[in-house]
């Protein structure tokens, strides 16, 4: 009885992990979906056109469009950029990734009860 109440929690446990997996590709989807129509907005191209290993050089962003998506970003989702993160990103993946690193920091700040300072 008692291997199988462990096995129960077995699936339990195992069950709560693939919930917070597919949490967190949900969220890289919702994110991956405010970054492509913010390129989309500041670039006034498709967002369809616009693929997650796509360079910021071949969608042919200038430093004022980066400027003008950072702004965006940082609006549309909540977070501060730093300038030094900014300066690392080269694909839309990367983006969504530097994204989800500084929420998650945020996230952490704010759960340990210590204000989130981003950036």
């Amino acid at each position: 009885m008692a291997v199988a109440l462990l096995a129960g929690f077995g699936l339990c446990f195992a069950g709560v992990s693939a919930t917070v997996t597919l949490n967190e590709e949900r969220m890289s989807d919702v994110l991956m979906d405010q970054v492509t129509t913010a390129l989309a907005k500041v670039k006034r191209i498709p967002k369809e056109s616009i693929a997650p290993d796509a360079t910021l050089e071949s969608l042919k962003m200038d430093s004022l469009d980066t400027i003008t998506l950072l702004f965006e970003l940082e609006e549309v989702v909540g977070v501060t950029i730093s300038d030094e993160q900014a300066r690392t990103v080269r694909t839309v993946r990367d983006i969504v990734e530097g994204i989800r690193r500084l929420k998650d920091a945020a996230a952490a700040s704010s759960s340990a009860g210590a204000p989130a300072v981003i950036g």
